[in-house]
């Protein structure tokens, strides 16, 4: 007997025939096994969705505590990632459609679903929605280490920036360049070169805290912020912890390679106040810090 595929499906519903023919119609589905959980409101379904995980979601956008568009951006705005196919009757498509202009991924019309069609649209919107969200995720992401890159990064900022006004507090921007990582590409070749860009990746994750945002924004130049902080010695703090957990080596195919980070540090308000203006003056403090010897960090002035 071949094992069926498993889709979890979070069906919001108040009407007590639709959400029957809808589970009976996916209990009989003879490849796939849908295993169903009923909420009947918006505030039951944001319960749901808190306390387990789903594959997707069947909406319909009348419910006892929320109508239209509304509802849909409510429910998006809780889990984003999730594909939702819209359940709408034939007087109020003009919702569905909007609905599906706002990120759904299908609408059907309750009452009119064909043998499979149900199935066909919940993988199909599964499909279509985890397609999206990878295609997201490669365009603020760099290919090689899974960080964020620079467009992600401003973005980051300029969150990070309104933060700090709003607080009366700093913003640190610190940028780091790995010292002589041309020697290690010209020794072992690019591919041990690469390889080193993904441990180093893996070692700052490591190092600092999950919600610590590390950008790649070129070959081997990092940009960490570190928001809301009261003095530059908390951004040097975090600079020297980083050159102190790179003295370590990195062991790649046969080789012990060691690497250092050269570290420029500019502060939001003393070095500026946009993130181009403050990457710039950690840019040039990183120099400065090559300069005076690498392996080491330099703060703007």
């Amino acid at each position: 007997m071949v094992a069926k595929d498993n889709y979890r499906v979070l069906l919001v519903e108040d009407n007590p025939g639709d959400a029957r023919l809808i589970r009976e119609m996916l209990a009989d589905d003879p490849v796939n096994q849908f295993n169903l959980t009923q909420s009947g409101d918006l505030e039951n379904a944001a319960d749901d969705l808190e306390k387990q995980s789903f594959d997707v979601i069947l909406l319909d956008l009348s419910l006892p505590d929320s109508q239209g568009e509304n509802t849909f951006t409510r429910i998006n705005t809780l889990v984003p990632d999730l594909p939702i196919v819209i359940l709408t009757g034939n007087d109020d498509q003009q919702a569905a459609f909007s609905a599906i202009g706002l990120g759904a991924q299908d609408y059907l019309v309750k009452g009119s679903f064909q043998d499979g069609l149900l199935s066909r649209a919940i993988l199909y919107a599964i499909e279509r929605k985890r397609l999206q969200n990878m295609i997201s995720h490669l365009a603020l992401h760099d290919a090689l280490t899974n960080l964020p890159n620079r467009r992600l990064l401003m973005e980051h900022l300029v969150r990070d920036l309104e933060s700090c006004k709003r607080a009366n507090t700093h913003l640190a921007v610190l940028v780091l360049d790995l010292d002589n990582f041309k020697h290690i590409n010209d020794e072992y070749g690019h591919h041990v070169g690469d390889q080193v860009l993904i441990k180093v990746a893996n070692r700052l994750q490591y190092l600092l805290r999950k919600c610590d945002v590390i950008a790649r924004i070129g070959g081997d130049e990092f940009v960490i912020p570190v928001p809301n902080i009261q003095s530059a010695e908390q951004a040097q703090f975090v600079a020297s912890k980083i050159i102190e957990a790179f003295k370590e080596p990195f062991q790649i195919e046969n080789a012990r390679i060691a690497v250092s980070f050269s570290i420029g540090i500019a502060l939001f308000p003393e070095n500026g106040d946009d993130p181009q203006e403050l990457i710039k003056a950690a840019d040039k403090a990183m120099y400065q810090a090559k300069a005076e010897g690498k392996g080491r960090y330099h703060l703007a002035h």
